[in-house]
């Protein structure tokens, strides 16, 4: 009997009875340039990875894989950039992984294709809202495939909750498979990524990846998460006009996830029942004239489950062949939407259904369709791209404001700032003590150091005119002590509280439980009971080094965060990772948290850098009380 039972631990403990390692997520490509791509994949447990890969041969009845390319680190999310490629080039892959167990995951062969060259004609699938429909996001996927299209672009709320992994990997990879192993898919994220760490884990874009653009033939693609502020000043703003002003593609095409215009029923005033619509997002009201200032062809944006398309807008009218087109193209999966009971000036077609658009572009030619899930266009229209629409002297009158660069925005001897010009006609004249700049200030013509607080505005001079004001303030800050360790453990002291909270007030008011001690902020340790909830963490940070650092974050809510009491992040619903910087003496230093949550699944990301140094996650190590 002792016998068998030695027999039995034996076997129960072999790799017989282990689980069958497997990929969590099959290859896909990612980023595709004429002399790179990325391939990801993600296996159940760590190993060692490569890909073996090659162009397509004359004469052979299979891949021929001589060339390889190997990450260095033993992960299970697995990453691996091809270089050297050749434009426009049929290539095929597969992906091997050794895992720790000894086991080894190869993939099945894949084909891909290099970017084309600039005047080769291209063609890309649009979704946006895939959400949490399977099914339908399968069966859209599998009929773009069918087109061969070069590459994809999403819109955002690639998923519906972007904290769930199961979301990404059954709801949004294993349907899309067939599609994503040879095709890129270009994203940005909606709302119902809440910016979660999964989005850049699974997608690849150029930095920094919450706005970027390439291009791809003879078109420029603009993409930008509209979660982020968008007003003229802003980062995001300051970026789309600079990369707008210097675009010399034939086509010019943005996406983002929130609509300029709608006609939705009842997102932006309740249209059926008596309420009047705004016919869009107000915050997004300064991107019409930006595109009409630089000739964007069209704007694709999600949000709204449904489909419309507008007339060529112009100067906030509708033109019959002047202006830019806007297209909602929301219905890749979330649960449609419909539009309002009486048609919007701007409206051309409006459709409520799942869809997504193709676009095919030749030179001066640009076709597009609406495809339904069924297969059949039921939208489609051609432009020929002739004389310029757009009146090309008004960047010229008003070119784009200058953009600032620094190591950070918190110094505590001198900092080196440096001024960019959109073009390099442009001259930069610009003022240090906050009084506005003209042609007499000071011009740049070399970074320069600041040795005190300064208020720094810029304007950029044309020929013909100058740009609005550009405007940053840089703070010279004396380091924060540290505080005595003597008496510190490790982790945080938290109070709980359940009621609702719409103000600051409000949370002041709410009644706390008595302090209690856990290991970190994370939410999983703390039991809620309601479903209007909040929590307040207390203790200290440890930082090793003497710097300037920059704590940033954001959660499913609202979150405050402070240090020593200066208050470095208040997010209150934006879904954007937002911070602050501080300078610091090695040692401990008190630092808060504040977190409420309204019936939403709680999450909180916090993130530490010192100035030139990695953003890291915010480590439990680090945090006492």
């Amino acid at each position: 009997m002792q016998r068998i039972l030695i027999l039995l631990v034996f076997f129960l403990g072999s790799s017989a009875f282990r689980e069958k390692p497997y990929f969590v997520i099959k290859p896909y490509v990612q980023l595709a340039t004429q002399q790179s791509i990325r391939i990801l994949w993600e296996t159940s447990e760590p190993g060692v990875s490569w890909v073996e890969y090659g162009p397509a041969l004359y004469g052979v009845e299979q891949p021929v894989l001589t060339l390889k390319a190997a990450a260095a680190d033993v992960t299970a999310m697995h990453e691996i950039t091809l270089k050297e490629l050749t434009a426009e080039t049929d290539c095929f892959y597969r992906t091997v992984t050794v895992l720790r167990g000894g086991d080894t995951l190869i993939s099945e062969a894949s084909p891909f294709k290099t970017a084309v060259k600039e005047n080769t004609p291209i063609g890309f699938a649009v979704f946006s809202d895939s959400q949490k429909n399977a099914p339908v996001w399968g069966k859209l996927t599998t009929l773009a495939a069918k087109e061969r299209p070069n590459f994809a672009i999403h819109g955002g709320d690639l998923v519906d909750y972007g904290y769930v992994k199961r979301n990404w990997v059954e709801e949004f990879f294993a349907p899309s498979y067939n599609f994503m192993r040879s095709y890129p898919i270009y994203t940005i994220m909606g709302n119902h990524e809440h910016g979660a760490p999964y989005y850049y884990q699974y997608l690849s874009n150029p930095d920094p990846e919450y706005y970027y653009t390439f291009q791809y033939g003879n078109t420029q693609f603009f993409l930008f998460d509209t979660d982020h502020d968008v007003k003229p000043g802003t980062e995001v703003y300051e970026w789309l006009e600079r990369e707008l002003a210097r675009s010399t593609a034939t086509w010019k095409i943005a996406m983002h996830h929130h609509p300029p215009f709608s006609s939705d029923t009842d997102d932006f005033g309740e249209t059926a029942k008596g309420g009047r619509s705004t016919l869009g997002d107000p915050d997004l009201k300064d991107l019409p004239p930006l595109y009409e200032k630089y000739g964007v062809d069209i704007v694709f944006y999600g949000h709204i489950h449904t489909y419309e398309r507008t007339w060529p807008v112009l100067n906030g009218k509708p033109q019959g062949d002047k202006g830019v087109r806007y297209i909602n193209i929301g219905g890749s999966g979330g649960d449609v939407e419909h539009s309002a009971p009486t048609r919007s000036w701007f409206t051309n077609k409006v459709k409520t259904g799942f869809h997504f658009g193709y676009v095919r572009i030749a030179e001066n030619v640009l076709q597009f369709q609406a495809i339904d899930e069924d297969g059949h266009v039921f939208d489609a229209f051609d432009l020929t791209k002739g004389a310029p629409w757009h009146d090309a002297s008004l960047a010229r009158k008003v070119p784009p404001a200058p953009m600032f660069s620094s190591a950070a925005d918190v110094f505590t001897d001198e900092l080196k700032v440096t001024l960019e010009a959109a073009l390099p006609e442009l001259e930069i004249r610009y003022t240090t003590d906050g009084t506005e700049p003209g042609k007499r200030s000071a011009l740049y013509t070399a970074p320069f150091n600041l040795k005190q607080s300064s208020t720094l505005k810029a304007v950029a001079f044309s020929k013909e005119g100058v740009s609005r004001v550009a405007e940053k303030k840089f703070v010279k800050q004396v380091p924060f002590a540290g505080v005595g360790s003597a008496a510190f453990s490790p982790g945080l002291l938290y109070r709980y509280a359940e009621g609702t909270v719409k103000s600051k007030a409000d949370f002041e008011r709410l009644s706390f439980s008595q302090p209690a001690v856990v290991k970190s902020y994370d939410l999983k340790e703390i039991i809620h009971r309601g479903e209007e909830w909040a929590v307040e963490f207390t203790g200290y940070v440890y930082v090793a080094e003497d710097g300037v650092y920059k704590f940033s974050g954001h959660a499913e809510n609202w979150l405050k965060f402070y240090v020593h009491d200066q208050q470095l992040i208040e997010e209150y619903d934006q879904d954007i990772t937002m911070g602050g910087e501080i300078a610091l003496k090695a040692g401990y230093h008190p630092v808060k948290i504040i977190y409420y949550d309204l019936r939403r699944p709680p999450s909180i990301d916090l993130y530490l850098q010192q100035t030139g140094g990695k953003v890291s996650p915010l480590a439990d190590s680090a945090l006492f009380h």
